[in-house]
């Protein structure tokens, strides 16, 4: 048989809800409910059991797991939410609140642990937040706080706050607006990782730790030059030297990027899901591109890698299904993940066609993984000579009015002369400029 201990009773029911008591310092933590509990459940500061009041101070773990409540309202008083509290709360809409700074203090033990995760909207006393201002005395935002927020448009943190905890905003995918204010020294990870409608990021002018230098519309790592966090405006400004894991993950409105020529690292996810993604270059400073980092990117069609590249990660570039033109300047190739290894780095070895410096075509077709491309070609030594005859004449001309009959999307970016992202008569001109020599 086991025994209670002396501080503590069996769980018992007070208006709906249950209740671990702990009788040596009068506190209540929310259980779960044998038969489920259903509804709008009002969790209330405070309770009176057997004539002693107790502060309600914690969720425990699962105490709402699958089960079909439709709205909470959560205390101020509570400090804790347990691991899976609100796990498949499927039919949970919303969750009330009466502080915001005691939300942004409640340690939450997983995302699963918060029911703003399933519920999407917070209301402030009834009210539904859509702008979420923080108040001016917090210090810090916890883990997971606010993530899964779907009604929040816009976000402002004030001076106070120092810590912005891993997760915090999560898949806010409406979320557009970001300040960060001049106290905030530490942002965890993943805090904003997927907030896909991002327009604009300031980060105040006095923050030492981070900034949004020359307008650029991002967070950037000060002492580092690590971009952290990106949106559709960002103008990625000379001297940031990488780019963090997903800073512009599922960015939807992203269609181009200028990646400056002091970046030399790309992280994991970076670009990941980026699908109007169309115009990317690599610049030439550029010596990894981690895992996963543009995967996905299906506007891509065409990828420069620069000679100096000397690593690329599990599925860089996987998903990409519009690449029909690779151009690799690396002279002597390493491995990558192959055609048949989960972790493939191109999911279009078959349909584009992979063109190397003159004289490599044999190291790359020996090179696990680059030697999965069914079409490996030299790149041509004059680039004005587009039929590969030795000559620039009308015949050149014709290459480009055969690529002129393609649609923008399935003309080779070989034959785009000027770089204008299009075969057309400008390219021509190039052509005729040069035949006049």
């Amino acid at each position: 048989m086991m025994l209670m201990p002396l501080h503590a009773t069996a769980a018992v029911e007070i208006n709906g809800v249950y209740y671990n008591l702990s009788l040596d310092d009068a506190v209540a933590e929310v259980t779960k409910n044998p038969n489920k509990y259903t509804g709008a459940v009002d969790i209330p500061a405070s309770i009176t059991y057997d004539d002693v009041d107790y502060s309600v101070t914690s969720i425990g773990d699962g105490a709402f797991e699958s089960s079909s409540i439709t709205s909470v309202t959560i205390p101020s008083s509570v400090a804790h939410i347990g691991n899976n509290a609100f796990y498949r709360c499927l039919e949970l809409v919303s969750v009330n609140i009466s502080s915001l700074e005691s939300w942004c203090n409640i340690s939450f033990d997983t995302s699963m642990s918060n029911p703003l995760t399933f519920a999407n909207h917070l209301l402030l006393k009834g009210e539904e937040i859509t702008d979420l201002i923080i108040p001016d005395n917090v210090t810090s935002i916890g883990d997971f706080s606010f993530g899964y927020g779907t009604g929040f448009t816009s976000l402002t943190i004030p001076s106070s706050v120092t810590k912005i905890g891993n997760m915090a905003f999560q898949r806010c995918s409406n979320l557009k607006s970001v300040k960060i204010g001049s106290g905030v020294s530490s942002i965890g990870t993943g805090a904003f990782i997927l907030c896909s409608e991002l327009e604009g990021i300031i980060v105040d002018e006095e923050n030492t730790y981070y900034d949004s230098r020359n307008n650029c519309n991002a967070i950037i790592s000060t002492n580092n030059n690590n971009l952290v966090l990106g949106c559709k405006n960002t103008e990625i400004p000379e001297g940031v030297i990488t780019i963090g894991d997903h800073a512009f993950s599922s960015c939807k409105g992203l269609t181009s990027i200028v990646i400056p020529n002091s970046v030399t690292r790309i992280y994991d996810y970076a670009f990941s899901g980026c699908t109007s993604l169309s115009s990317m270059e690599i610049p030439n400073s550029m010596q990894y591109i981690d895992g996963w980092a543009f995967e996905g990117c299906t506007a891509l069609d065409s990828l420069t890698i620069p000679k100096d590249v000397r690593g690329i990660g599990a599925k860089a570039f996987y998903g990409c299904s519009g690449l029909t033109t690779i151009i690799s300047y690396i002279e002597y190739p390493f491995n990558i993940y192959g055609e048949q290894s989960s972790y493939s780095v191109f999911s279009t070895y078959s349909t584009s066609v992979l063109y190397v410096p003159s004289g490599t075509v044999d190291r790359y077709k020996s090179a696990i993984g680059w030697r999965d491309f069914r079409n490996i070609e030299e790149i041509r030594s004059n680039s004005y000579d587009l039929n590969n005859d030795g000559k620039i004449s009308t015949a050149d001309i014709q290459v480009i009015v055969n690529e002129m009959k393609k649609e923008p999307t399935d003309q080779n970016a070989l034959f785009d002369l000027n770089r204008d992202e299009k075969v057309s008569s400008a390219d021509i001109q190039i052509i005729i400029n040069e035949m006049k020599k």
